[in-house]
C-alpha cells in the first residue's frame, strides 16, 4: 500500500516578465523547469548523485525570498530562490533560479537525524519536514550568513552567532 504524494511545483514570475514553472521530476532525480505559457523544457537543475548539487530523490521544492539586514551580495536576482527537500542526500539545497547552487542546509543545519520531505516558506523561516513528525524551522537568512562567513574564513559577528542560535533553528522531534 502506498500514500499518495503531491511532489512540488512552483510557477513564478521572473522580472522579464517570463513565467517558469519548476518540477520535482522524481525518477529523474533532478528539477524540470519548463515555459509556463508552452510547456516546453527549457532546462533542468541536478541529476542523481551526492555531490554538490545533485539529487537523490529530491521529494519537495519551495520558493524561499531571505532578506539580509546588511548588504552580503547574496540577494536573490529575481527576489526568490528556489529550496529543494534532497531525500535520499537527507539535506535541503537552494538554488537561484537559474539553477546555480547558492548554499546547502545539511544534519548540522538542521538540527536532524532524519530526511527532508516536504518545504514550506513562512518568511523569514522554511518549515523542513520529515517522516513520522519529525521536523525543524530554520531561520534561513540567518544560516545563509553563517555560512558566507565560514566560507570566507571569517568567524561570524556576534550578532550573527545570536540570530543562528535565537532565531536559526527550532526543532521538534
Amino acid at each position: 500500500m502506498s500514500a499518495p504524494f503531491d511532489h512540488g511545483s512552483v510557477r513564478v514570475t521572473l522580472r522579464t516578465g517570463e513565467v517558469r514553472t519548476y518540477r520535482v521530476d522524481l525518477s529523474g532525480h533532478r528539477i524540470v523547469v519548463t515555459a509556463a505559457a508552452t510547456g516546453d523544457e527549457l532546462f533542468t537543475i541536478g541529476r542523481r548523485g551526492t555531490a554538490l548539487g545533485t539529487f537523490d530523490v529530491p521529494l519537495d521544492l519551495a520558493l524561499v525570498a531571505p532578506t539580509f539586514d546588511e548588504d552580503t551580495g547574496i540577494e536573490p536576482a529575481d527576489g526568490y530562490w528556489l529550496a529543494v527537500a534532497d531525500y535520499g542526500n537527507a539535506r535541503v539545497q537552494i538554488f537561484d533560479l537559474d539553477g546555480t547552487l547558492v548554499d546547502v542546509l545539511n544534519g548540522a543545519d538542521l538540527d536532524y537525524g532524519w530526511r527532508p520531505c516536504r518545504l514550506t516558506w513562512r518568511a523569514p523561516f522554511l518549515q523542513v519536514d520529515g517522516v513520522e513528525r519529525a521536523g525543524c524551522r530554520v531561520h534561513l537568512a540567518a544560516a545563509m550568513l553563517a555560512h558566507a562567513s565560514a566560507r570566507a574564513g571569517k568567524p561570524p559577528s556576534p550578532a550573527r552567532e545570536l540570530a543562528t542560535i535565537d532565531l536559526g533553528i527550532e526543532g521538534r522531534h
